[in-house]
C-alpha cells in the first residue's frame, strides 16, 4: 500500500504551501494468542480468539485430541465459544492452526494449543 501525504501551512502573513509525498510504509504486525479460556457464561475470557494488529484476515481451525475438527472460521472477528454442533464440550486441550495473511503481504501460521476450562 503506498499513501498520499500532504502537508500544508501557512504563515502568520496568510502565505501558504504545500509538501506532497508518497509514502509506503512499513507495516508492523503483532499476534497473541492465549492458551486458556473458560466459556462459563460470566461474561470473563468466554471466548477463545486471535488478537492482533497488522494482518488482513485470517483462517482459524480449532481440533479435539481425536483429530476432529471442531471449529473453523475465515472470518476475522470471529471467536469460538467451545461448543460443537450446538453442544458445549467438556474440559479438554484443543489443538488450534491459525493461518495468517499479513498487511505487507507476507504470511504466517501458528500452531498450538488451547485448554478449555468450565
Amino acid at each position: 500500500y503506498e499513501f498520499n501525504v500532504s502537508l500544508v501551512t501557512t504563515s502568520q502573513h496568510g502565505c501558504t504551501d504545500t509538501f506532497r509525498m508518497q509514502v509506503e510504509p512499513e507495516w508492523q504486525h503483532s499476534v497473541f494468542i492465549p492458551n486458556t479460556f473458560t466459556p462459563n457464561g460470566d461474561g470473563v475470557n468466554d471466548f477463545f480468539t486471535v488478537y492482533g494488529a497488522g494482518f488482513r484476515k485470517f483462517h482459524l481451525q480449532v481440533y479435539d485430541r481425536w483429530g476432529e475438527k471442531v471449529f473453523d472460521s475465515e472470518d476475522g472477528l470471529s471467536t469460538w465459544d467451545g461448543t460443537f454442533k450446538g453442544k458445549a464440550l467438556n474440559p479438554a486441550v484443543f489443538v488450534y492452526i491459525a493461518d495468517i495473511e499479513l498487511l505487507d503481504n507476507g504470511a504466517e501460521r501458528r500452531v498450538g494449543d488451547i485448554t478449555l476450562i468450565r
